[in-house]
């Protein structure tokens, strides 16, 4: 539009020009003009044809997205997945910022538009690595879209593989990093090219290799040269009909150990640097805080966490005797004509799970106050303050007393199911974990407590929503592993009856492999709750089961 205005305006004013001079000098002014009105034809155009261009290729992307998109999704379901995830990140960190500015006066009268950038597109990564290998998927299958036999509703690229691949190479995974990149070359799509492909694999060892130095990125001449070289042995094996991607990594290895420097495409640097970023410090710094969740199962504490998170529902130790199911009413008449239905986990130390504690308009109400209020989870640090925690990826939102007769309904009920007293409780806390949210191993009780409350002697936790799959609730000193059910609660001490803490209640969220895990959780202190009852001297000696 700026450009058809300029050349109207300058029209007009040669007009004007033409009447001002043309009787004076009519044969030299008027071939002039029309060699102007000849360009400025000729630019016209020229400048259509580039529209058009433009419209094709929006038209293009517009209908590859299409495709890949079915618009009856609604949000969660396609939020549901993680590979649907990684697609719709990809697109708007690689595919979108070029439409946009073919397009960008399409903005000016939309919302403001929320650009991801590379900081999205490592955390869903590192996400879907997560879950990999925690739930122990098989790359194949993964790179099928599919996840315990849920497909996905997106088309995966080649260069989805291959990001894959990458970040497995930056946390030094190299036995997944071959996985993901073989996936990537047999799917030899549009996307991407194998040599392209392997030759952003190489930077990624090259990335690997020059951290153990003082440099940061593309400081080591081998990696760079290896790179120039298997351009031209890949160029010569596609030529020759060759190329199986296993004999292609091979060479690619045999390549890096000699070669002059190589500068890398322009393409290469920009989807290197938006995988990885080009801060070393900060990404070390990342890895320290990725280090004791990327370990795997070679760290046996990580090794056990994992493998809880896979186990189905119950406990693999031998009870201490038959476990029931029982109605509770703790003696109270209010409670005789509608007992609280409890199922017994463990009795020492003790864990039940309540169900039908909550109704779904209540739940429903409980979602509509703290969905506005959610914010980035914190946990207590040893002075006492709130701070963001890499261990625990999910939101919270606190219910304040007072302000809703449905939660302070919630809460009489919670001082009913657990005979405890809430005065001295902490406010409710809703938290939601997305996909691949999860809380690493805790306990609850407090090394810095409150001085006149005490200490969290009790945590009940109240379960909002199904999960599709994972959001276990695990105890791994028990070996007991709890799925999320909507309506339930789940109970347990979390001191011994000294008042000191119980270490054995160390427990842990699963990451979410499929769906949103909701819960509303409530820390009870030992004020007002019999501290009495704490003052023996076996520190051991743990709560009894309440009188029914």
């Amino acid at each position: 539009m700026k450009t058809i205005t300029f050349l109207v305006t300058t029209s007009l004013i040669l007009l004007i020009y033409l009447e001002l001079v043309v009787m004076d000098h009519p044969h030299k002014v008027l071939t002039t003009l029309f060699g102007t009105e000849q360009r400025i034809l000729n630019e016209l155009q020229r400048y259509i044809k580039q529209q058009e261009r433009h419209v094709q290729f929006l038209e293009r992307r517009l209908r590859e997205v299409s495709e890949t998109v079915p618009r009856q999704l609604n949000k969660e379901q396609y939020l549901r997945h993680p590979v649907n995830n990684l697609v719709l990140i990809r697109r708007l960190v690689f595919e979108w910022p070029s439409v946009a500015r073919i397009g960008a006066n399409l903005w000016r009268s939309s919302p403001k538009i929320y650009w991801p950038g590379k900081k999205e597109l490592r955390q869903c990564l590192r996400t879907l690595i997560r879950l990999q290998r925690t739930y122990k998927l098989k790359t194949k299958h993964l790179a099928q879209g599919l996840v315990k036999g849920d497909q996905a509703d997106v088309n995966v690229t080649g260069i989805d593989l291959l990001l894959i691949a990458v970040d497995y190479s930056i946390i030094q995974d190299s036995k997944m990093a071959y996985e993901w990149l073989d996936e990537a070359i047999a799917k030899f799509d549009d996307s991407i090219s194998s040599i392209t492909l392997l030759e952003l694999y190489v930077i990624s060892s090259c990335f690997s290799e020059s951290k153990k130095g003082e440099g940061c990125f593309y400081t080591t001449d081998a990696c760079f040269g290896g790179i120039g070289l298997l351009r031209v042995e890949l160029q010569r094996r596609v030529d020759a009909g060759e190329g199986d991607s296993q004999g292609s990594v091979s060479a690619l290895i045999t390549l890096l150990e000699e070669a002059p420097l190589y500068e890398p495409s322009l393409f290469d640097l920009e989807t290197w640097q938006i995988i990885t970023g080009t801060d070393c410090p900060t990404h070390k710094k990342a890895m320290e805080n990725y280090r004791w969740m990327l370990n795997g199962d070679k760290d046996k504490k990580v090794g056990k966490f994992n493998s809880m998170c896979r186990v189905a529902t119950g406990s693999s130790l031998q009870p201490q005797h038959v476990l029931t199911c029982r109605y509770v009413h703790y003696n109270k008449t209010w409670l005789r004509l509608s007992p609280f239905r409890v199922e017994e986990f463990q009795l020492d130390p003790l864990v039940l799970l309540f169900h039908d504690f909550i109704s779904d308009a209540e739940i429903n109400e409980v979602h509509r106050r703290a969905s506005p209020e959610l914010e980035t989870s914190e946990v207590l640090t040893d002075d006492g303050f709130s701070k963001p925690s890499k261990r625990r990826s999910s939101e919270t939102a606190i219910l304040i007393s007072g302000e809703s007769s449905v939660v302070d309904r919630i809460t009489r009920r919670m001082a009913d199911v657990t005979n405890l007293d809430t005065s001295t409780a902490e406010e409710a806390h809703v938290t939601r974990y997305g996909l691949g949210g999860e809380n690493w191993p805790h306990v609850d009780f407090l090394d810095q407590h409150n001085i006149l409350a005490g200490d969290r002697i009790a945590t009940l936790m109240v379960y909002l929503s199904e999960v599709e799959r994972g959001g276990h609730t695990v105890f791994q000193n028990w070996g007991l592993s709890v799925p999320p059910q909507k309506g339930a609660a789940l109970f347990w001490f979390n001191l011994h009856r000294n008042g000191t803490g119980d270490s054995s209640t160390e427990h842990a969220g699963c990451p979410v492999l499929s769906g949103t895990k909701w819960v509303l959780n409530k820390w009870f202190h030992e004020l007002n709750n019999d501290p009495t009852t704490y003052c023996v001297d076996d520190q051991k000696s743990t709560f009894k089961y309440f009188s029914s």
